[in-house]
C-alpha cells in the first residue's frame, strides 16, 4: 500500500514537471516567434534560436532587474511572463508563423523532460539558490541586510533570469532555462547543417566541433551551473558570426548586425564577467567593416540598450559590495579591502587548483602562491588532466567524422574562416592565454579552449597541406548529427535508470 501510494505520488510530480516543461517551452517558442522583438534580426538568422534567445533575456534581465527595485520577483510576476508567452505562441500558431514546428517542439520537451530527470545540481547551488531566494522574496535593496552567504556579491545576471523563471512550487523551473538553451543550441546545430553555404569549415565543420565538445563537456545537467550558458552563447555568436559573413555579407556590413554583436556582448559580461573578453571580437569587426567602407554602420542610438544593461548591473554591484565588478581590488571603493583581497586570491587559487584552507593563510602568503612557478604544478595535476579527458575524446570523434573530407591541398586556393581571419585568432589566443594565467579552470575557459583547439587543429592541417573539402550537398553529416543526438539520449537514459 505504502509503495503504491509513493508511486502514485511519483506520478502526480513526474506529470507536474512534463506539464511544466511543455508549457514553459511553448512560452518561450511564443516570444522567439515574434519577430517584432528581433526586428533588426535578418531573415537568414531566423532559424538560429540561441542568438534570439540571447536577445530576449537581455530584455528580461532589464525587466526583471528594474520589478525587483520595487518588488520582489513573485510567481504572480513569473506566471504572467509564462502567460503572455502562452498567448504569443498561440497568436503565432494560428498565424502559422511558429519559429519551430510542433513536433520538434515535442521533442526538446522530451530531451528537456529526460535531461533534468534525476540531474541534482552542482556545486555552486547553495549560494545561487540564496540569491535566487533573496530575489523571490525580498525587494533588492532590502537584500543587503538579508546576505548570509558573501558569495552572493558575485552577482551573475543568469541568477535574475533563473528567478524570472521560476515557480516556487514547481522546483524543476529552477532547472528549465538553461535546459532550454541547452536543447535550442543543439537544434541550431542542425539548422547550420541544413543550410547550404559557401563556406564548409564555419557551416558544418566548426558547428559539429562544438556539438561534440558540448555533449561530453554537458552531459550532465549539473555541470552545466551559470557558467557554460554564457559559454554556449558565445560559441553560437562565433559560429553565427562566420556564418553570416560568408552567406549574408550585406547583412553583416548593415546597420543591424551590430546592434546584435552589442547586446548579445553586454549580456555575456553580466551572465560572467570572465567573458569580459569576447567583447574583443569588436577588433576584428571594426576591422571588417572599415576595410569594407562600412565604418559608419558601427554607431547606432541602439547602443542605448546594451549600455542600460551594464550599467543596471555595475550599479547592483555598486549598491551590494561598493565594487564596479566584486571581487577586483581596483575596481572597489571599500576603505579596507583585505576581505576583497583575499576573495579575489581564493578565487584565482581554486582555479589554479592551489586546494588549502585559504583561511588560514595571510593575505601575503596568498600572493605568493599566486604566482606562475607555484601553481603551475598544482594546475597540471589536476585541471590539466580535466581539460584533456574532454578535449582528447572530442578531437578523437572530430576526426572520426570528418576523415573522409580532409584531403591533400591541390590548389593555390586559400579557404579561410573568414577575411583577415588571423586577427581573430590572435584575438582567440589572447582571451585564452588571459584566462590561463588568471583563473585557469575549465568552467571559466571552456570557450576560450573550444575555439583555440579547433584553430589549432585548422593551423596543423594547413602546416602539413591538408585542407577540408566539401563534396557537395550530402546526407552524411546529417546522420551523424543524428548519431550523436541519439547516444546524448542514450546516456541520458543510463543515467537515470543505473
Amino acid at each position: 500500500m505504502v509503495l503504491e501510494q509513493f508511486t502514485a505520488s511519483l506520478d502526480i510530480v513526474f506529470l507536474s514537471n512534463l506539464v511544466f516543461i511543455l508549457l514553459a517551452t511553448f512560452s518561450f517558442i511564443g516570444f522567439l516567434s515574434t519577430n517584432k522583438f528581433f526586428s533588426f534580426i535578418d531573415c537568414t538568422s531566423h532559424y538560429f534560436l540561441v542568438l534570439r534567445t540571447t536577445i530576449l533575456l537581455a530584455y528580461m534581465f532589464i525587466f526583471y532587474s528594474i520589478i525587483s527595485l520595487f518588488s520582489p520577483i513573485t510567481d504572480i510576476t513569473v506566471i504572467f511572463f509564462y502567460l503572455f508567452g502562452l498567448i504569443l505562441f498561440t497568436i503565432n500558431f494560428f498565424k502559422k508563423t511558429l519559429i519551430i514546428d510542433i513536433k520538434w517542439q515535442l521533442l526538446i520537451v522530451c530531451f528537456i523532460t529526460l535531461y533534468l530527470l534525476e540531474s541534482g545540481f552542482n556545486n555552486d547551488f547553495d549560494y545561487h539558490s540564496h540569491h535566487i531566494n533573496l530575489y523571490k522574496s525580498f525587494k533588492f535593496f532590502e537584500f543587503k541586510n538579508n546576505i548570509t552567504d558573501g558569495r552572493i556579491l558575485y552577482n551573475s545576471g543568469f541568477l535574475i533570469l533563473n528567478s524570472g523563471t521560476y515557480l516556487t512550487k514547481i522546483e524543476i523551473s529552477l532547472k528549465f532555462l538553461q535546459a532550454f538553451i541547452f536543447s535550442i543550441f543543439i537544434m541550431d546545430v542542425r539548422n547550420y547543417l541544413k543550410i547550404r553555404n559557401s563556406n564548409f569549415i564555419s557551416s558544418s565543420v566548426l558547428p559539429l566541433f562544438f556539438l561534440v565538445i558540448v555533449f561530453l563537456t554537458l552531459s550532465k545537467f549539473k555541470n552545466i551551473g551559470t557558467d557554460y550558458i554564457a559559454h554556449i552563447i558565445y560559441l553560437s555568436l562565433i559560429l553565427f558570426y562566420l556564418f553570416i559573413y560568408n552567406s549574408n555579407k550585406n547583412y553583416f556590413l548593415s546597420k543591424n548586425f551590430p546592434k546584435l554583436i552589442y547586446i548579445t556582448l553586454a549580456l555575456l559580461i553580466v551572465l560572467k564577467i570572465s567573458m569580459v573578453l569576447c567583447s574583443l571580437i569588436c577588433v576584428h569587426y571594426f576591422y571588417l567593416m572599415y576595410k569594407n567602407k562600412s565604418f559608419k554602420n558601427i554607431f547606432s542610438l541602439y547602443i542605448v540598450i546594451p549600455i542600460f544593461l551594464v550599467s543596471i548591473w555595475v550599479f547592483k554591484n555598486l549598491y551590494l559590495s561598493d565594487c564596479f565588478i566584486y571581487p577586483i581590488p581596483k575596481l572597489c571603493f571599500a576603505d579596507n579591502k583585505s576581505s576583497i583581497i583575499f576573495e579575489s586570491n581564493m578565487i584565482s587559487l581554486f582555479a589554479k587548483s592551489v586546494k588549502i584552507n585559504y583561511w588560514d593563510e595571510s593575505l601575503t602568503s596568498l600572493a605568493s602562491m599566486n604566482t606562475f612557478p607555484f601553481w603551475f604544478s598544482s594546475w597540471m595535476s589536476d585541471h590539466f588532466f580535466k581539460i584533456l579527458e574532454k578535449f582528447i575524446p572530442c578531437l578523437i570523434i572530430f576526426y572520426f567524422i570528418f576523415y573522409r573530407y580532409i584531403e591533400k591541398k591541390t590548389s593555390k586556393k586559400v579557404i579561410q574562416l573568414i577575411e583577415h581571419q588571423n586577427i581573430l585568432f590572435f584575438i582567440w589566443f589572447f582571451s585564452l592565454s588571459i584566462w590561463f594565467l588568471e583563473a585557469p579552470a575549465l568552467r571559466f575557459g571552456f570557450s576560450y579552449l573550444t575555439v583555440n583547439i579547433f584553430f589549432l587543429n585548422y593551423l596543423f592541417l594547413k602546416i602539413f597541406n591538408y585542407e577540408f573539402v566539401y563534396y557537395g550537398h550530402t546526407n552524411y553529416l546529417m546522420r551523424v548529427f543524428y548519431s550523436l543526438l541519439s547516444l546524448m539520449t542514450v546516456y541520458q537514459f543510463y543515467r537515470v535508470f543505473t
